[in-house]
């Protein structure tokens, strides 16, 4: 169940309208499981926020939670570096928390478990990186690697472009995952997005 939970969190994650405020609706299908997400993002000069929630379509909502992610940090110098991650459950349920501190993280899970590891300096949560990998092509900066954080460890991947499309591919496993992400050709939007497990498509957001 978290499994499926996390997939539609991660597809609706990834559909952002770069800039200093907004609100997106958009789809998310997630191995035959459909549901929608609203996104805010804000920026006021050195400090930003971005928050999501996601509602599992009508079918599903006895089988699948609703979820919000929020993040905070600050920006400088053309990098997102996150301060606070959080995803809550059914509007008060903490599932993740994650107190970032300069080359290390703590996470807490559901049953108040915290984890401490180090991870590189721009390690950075979901949300705050899909925000990175807009904010970089359209800026014509794309990194070769970005540095994901997870409620375990780090996981990096590798970034190459196409136009006005960027695919991530994780490093260091035999059966790596894969991200196709689709953006509008001035950069501005993240029109599509796909996730590959174990070589097999097993999400499909688009923007409504």
């Amino acid at each position: 169940m978290k499994k499926l939970i996390l997939g539609l969190l991660l597809a609706a994650t990834t559909s952002i309208a770069f800039s200093d405020n907004h609100s997106v609706s958009y789809d998310a299908s997630y191995k035959g499981f459909s549901g929608s997400a609203t996104l805010e993002f804000s920026q006021n000069g050195g400090h930003y926020k971005a928050e999501l929630a996601m509602r599992p379509g009508l079918a599903w909502r006895v089988i699948i939670s609703s979820l919000v992610d929020s993040v905070e940090g600050s920006f400088e110098n053309g990098h997102f570096k996150p301060a606070h991650y959080r995803r809550i459950k059914n509007g008060d349920s903490i599932m993740l928390d994650v107190a970032f501190a300069d080359d290390k993280v703590t996470t807490t899970n559901d049953e108040g478990k915290k984890r401490t590891f180090s991870i590189s300096a721009d390690g950075q949560d979901p949300l705050t990186q899909i925000v990175q990998i807009q904010y970089d092509l359209k800026h014509n900066q794309l990194k070769p690697v970005y540095h994901l954080v997870t409620d375990r460890n780090q996981r990096n991947y590798t970034a190459t472009q196409q136009g006005s499309q960027v695919t991530l591919i994780e490093q260091g496993t035999k059966k790596p995952r894969r991200f196709v992400l689709s953006f509008t050709s001035d950069g501005d939007t993240l029109i599509k997005m796909e996730k590959f497990k174990k070589g097999k498509s097993e999400l499909t957001i688009q923007k409504k």
